[in-house]
């Protein structure tokens, strides 16, 4: 188990992500002329261990014992724009919870929509909250926590729908 930050536990959000726009173009127009980026993230996995070679797409998260040790867990993946004065980037992610609960994670999840999360923890980082950035959706997904990145067959998966 990977422990750091005052007992924190790591796991492994594998993902792919594409992107479309964006670009000046052949003809290097000015940035203020610049179309909209816009990222499709597809998520795949949660890992306890990074594995020999990793993968391409993915990142770290922090979390407790219990969550790491847990079978499955429950992710809110908040979706936002991000940009600046010359262009912006839409389906930029960020987890902003894990969960043991589903019940719990939706609960965040409704708060988050409803701005009542932002009024609650004003003093929390959030990257949908900045001048140039939005809120676009939030997000939760279940996913069954593996061992390794080998591990079971991707040949079959379960999807999950309402």
């Amino acid at each position: 188990m990977s422990r750091e930050n005052n007992g924190k536990c790591k796991l492994y959000l594998q993902y792919e992500s594409t992107s479309t726009g964006g670009d000046q173009g052949r003809h290097r127009k000015p940035y203020s002329t610049r179309p909209p980026k816009y990222i499709n993230t597809k998520f795949q996995r949660l890992l306890r261990s990074r594995g020999e070679g990793f993968f391409p797409c993915g990142e770290e998260i922090l979390v407790t014992e219990e969550q790491h040790r847990a079978p499955q867990l429950y992710l809110v993946i908040v979706r936002h724009t991000d940009g600046d004065s010359f262009g912006t980037t839409y389906g930029c992610h960020h987890v902003q919870g894990v969960f043991v609960v589903g019940g719990e994670a939706m609960a965040m999840a409704k708060k988050i929509m409803s701005g009542e999360f932002e009024k609650e923890n004003p003093n929390v980082y959030y990257p949908w909250g900045g001048y140039f950035t939005r809120l676009e959706d939030v997000e939760v997904h279940c996913f069954k926590v593996r061992d390794v990145e080998t591990e079971d067959d991707d040949s079959v998966k379960i999807h999950y729908h309402d």
